[in-house]
């Protein structure tokens, strides 16, 4: 064992021995000389850095969704692609003097229909319509609203917008879980109570068919009191600050997707 650690250290001191000699060569034949450049096929660590960023996330697909808004008076729904008789139609505008919105699921491109989740009872009804009869715009940003922790969170793609503190159902009125849309957005509010502004959800109450004059359809709109934020007190409505409900203003469109979770 002695002799062979001997033969080894023998080893290290030529393989020194010979790299200082050659440095020492080198540099003793110019003063000037100019570091080589690496071969072409090497690249640098911030190449490689960047290189590895993108294929990372070339590899994460960017979610997005697609709304769809009504062109004339009506839109005629069907209970599948190949249907040719309709079960019924919707009016644009609507009742509430809105343009006509969906979101869109599904394309059929050989009978040209759209799969969409439509603004009526029960809560995520689909249908089929006609592509002609709408006008699709893609969406990036989706809402979430977390009845269990009484949180709105707004995605833009994957990436976190901002996530706050709302008030949802009580007990005896609760939101209801689902994938909604927003259908149409009033900024200011239609009501004094609703603060600065009210954003409609294809989405109905399931315990009340009524309220307040309407039909029973749920919405986030703004709240004066901030003691309500964090809590399960609302008629199924999601409760919003003054200062979220603007904040939300441009981040809206007609089929923005909006997920109640539990």
């Amino acid at each position: 064992m002695l002799r062979m650690r001997g033969w080894l250290l023998l080893a290290v001191v030529a393989l020194v021995a010979t790299a200082c000699s050659s440095t020492s060569a080198a540099s003793d034949s110019t003063d000037d000389s100019v570091p080589e450049a690496p071969p072409a096929d090497v690249v640098t660590v911030d190449e490689a850095v960047a290189l590895l960023g993108s294929r990372q996330m070339s590899a994460i697909q960017q979610p997005s969704w697609e709304g769809a808004s009504a062109v004339g008076t009506e839109v005629v729904l069907f209970p599948d692609p190949t249907a040719t008789e309709p079960m019924f139609s919707l009016p644009n505008p609507t009742h509430e003097a809105q343009l006509l919105s969906f979101r869109v699921l599904e394309h059929d491109e050989a009978t040209g229909r759209l799969k969409v989740i439509i603004p009526i009872r029960p809560n995520q009804s689909t249908a089929w319509i006609d592509a002609a009869s709408v006008t699709t715009l893609p969406i990036a940003r989706r809402f979430v609203v977390d009845i269990s922790d009484r949180q709105l969170t707004v995605y833009d793609g994957l990436k976190v917008v901002f996530r706050e503190s709302v008030a949802v159902g009580a007990p005896n009125t609760p939101t209801p879980e689902g994938s909604f849309y927003i259908d149409f957005s009033m900024f200011p509010a239609p009501f004094p109570e609703y603060e600065n502004g009210m954003i409609s959800l294809a989405a109905f109450s399931e315990v009340l068919l009524s309220f307040g004059g309407g039909i029973g359809q749920l919405a986030i709109h703004g709240w004066s009191d901030p003691s309500a934020m964090g809590r399960n007190v609302s008629n199924g409505c999601i409760r919003v600050t003054p200062d979220l409900i603007d904040r939300l203003v441009p981040l809206v469109g007609p089929g923005t997707p909006v997920d109640i979770i539990a």
